[in-house]
């Protein structure tokens, strides 16, 4: 992980301008960054949380700084995988299964981005957290039984106003 500043626009930018602006308060920038970065279009090595493998890793002389480093800038990545994950959970509260599903998503990418033999082990443990969340989420949501306009335009509602058939027992 180098420490210089990456540019913050999205065409430059990666997952450490991301923690810099969570890391100066400005999340709502920060998941601006972070949803732009998890496009599919968009390089898996910008989602890199480490430059390093495992292997290269315990090699550094200054090993102990770049743990520090990662694990600090985990902590404020965090922030941000927060409130991605509470943005979709209120979409899915009210109805909006597309956009839930597309924020959950984006954390699901961000967290396989770190996954694999050519990142360290604390990034790859941190990615697959990512990735069971996200796959949480999306099951969730999967089970999750429609609300507000989308509950009213659900014609499987059983209530009685919602009826299109007679009940058996209203039959004579």
């Amino acid at each position: 992980m180098t420490t210089t500043t990456p540019a913050t626009s999205p065409a430059h930018a990666d997952i450490h301008a991301v923690v810099q602006l969570a890391a100066r308060g400005r999340i709502h920038e920060a998941i601006r960054l972070l949803l732009t970065l998890t496009r599919d279009d968009s390089p898996s090595e910008a989602l890199r949380l480490s430059a390093w493998s495992e292997e290269q890793f315990v090699k550094l002389e200054n090993w102990q700084a770049e743990r520090d480093n990662l694990v600090a800038a985990t902590r404020e990545l965090n922030a941000v995988v927060h409130e991605i994950l509470q943005r979709a959970e209120s979409a899915a509260a009210a109805g909006d299964r597309v956009n839930a599903e597309q924020l959950l998503l984006a954390i699901k990418r961000l967290g396989a981005a770190n996954i694999g033999s050519k990142h360290t082990k604390f990034a790859d443990a941190y990615g697959q957290s990512l990735v069971r969340r996200a796959d949480r989420g999306l099951a969730e949501l999967g089970s999750r039984e429609p609300t507000g306009a989308a509950a009213a335009a659900t014609p499987s509602d059983p209530s009685p106003a919602r009826r299109t058939t007679t009940p058996a027992a209203d039959v004579p």
